[in-house]
């Protein structure tokens, strides 16, 4: 049981749930006032827990909890939460300096820094969840996709007949039928509208600026506190090595 890695992933999980609706995407009103941003200084925890769809939130959920169960089996709870929140913490931080203009939300940052830190003491049980939680997590989203799209041309196929119901009444002189028809197409077009907004919000693009420095961040943690489990799987891993190269030039020979 690793009840850091998965109470971290669920509350990322409801929150998205909570913000976006129980839609597929967050409105951009919530990832204004979530964000963290020179003018949102004090949502340097909360921007973890906002993400922009569902694409965003499968991703980074796939990767904090591939690496997190991985990192979790070695290190101590303190180290856990001061390497995601912490990395999260100093990469948005230092990222905003750079550029003031910008918001950021998602726990891809605290997420990459998880998948660094387990990596350096944990990395065969990383290399192992994150492709498997890779290949589901695709699966997940090409799912996803479908149905948005098939949810979108649905729509758009009802505003087509609502459009011709509401000439027909309009001809045959039924003014109410009318009016009650084209506020059907108004609530159809505000729809399509948020799936089309959700749609290009989930389009922003990748900001390597702020996972690097979060990787830099578990990296040197991992370095200077908890340098004993690294240098335990550095000896694991040159012994592993010594055993399979005398393999290997005997098999050549």
């Amino acid at each position: 049981m690793k009840p850091i890695t998965i109470a971290i992933a669920s509350i990322i999980a409801i929150s998205f749930l909570a913000l976006s609706g129980n839609a597929f995407f967050s409105n951009q009103e919530n990832l204004v006032q979530f964000g963290f941003s020179m003018q949102k200084i004090w949502n340097i925890v909360v921007f973890n827990f906002v993400h922009t769809g569902y694409s965003h939130l499968i991703a980074n959920l796939a990767m904090i909890i591939g690496a997190g169960l991985a990192l979790e089996a070695i290190v101590k709870k303190e180290s856990y939460l001061a390497i995601f929140f912490g990395g999260a913490a100093i990469a948005a931080f230092l990222t905003v300096l750079i550029h003031p203009e910008y918001i950021i939300v998602g726990s891809s940052a605290g997420a990459v820094a998880l998948l660094t830190a387990s990596l350096a003491v944990n990395p065969k049980t990383a290399v192992k969840n994150i492709a498997v939680l890779f290949i589901v997590g695709n699966l997940l989203i090409l799912g996803a996709n479908s149905f948005i799209e098939n949810q979108n041309q649905n729509i758009s196929t009802e505003i087509q007949q609502l459009e011709q119901e509401k000439i027909t009444a309009q001809e045959q002189g039924n003014t109410e039928q009318a009016i009650v028809v084209q506020q059907r197409i108004e609530q159809k077009n505000v729809e399509k509208e948020k799936i089309e907004k959700g749609i290009e919000t989930g389009k922003t693009p990748i900001n390597f600026e702020v996972h690097f420095f979060a990787a830099l961040f578990a990296a040197l943690y991992i370095f200077f506190f908890e340098r004993s489990a690294f240098r335990k799987t550095v000896h694991n891993e040159l012994a592993f090595l010594h055993k399979a190269i005398p393999k290997f030039n005997s098999n050549t020979k």
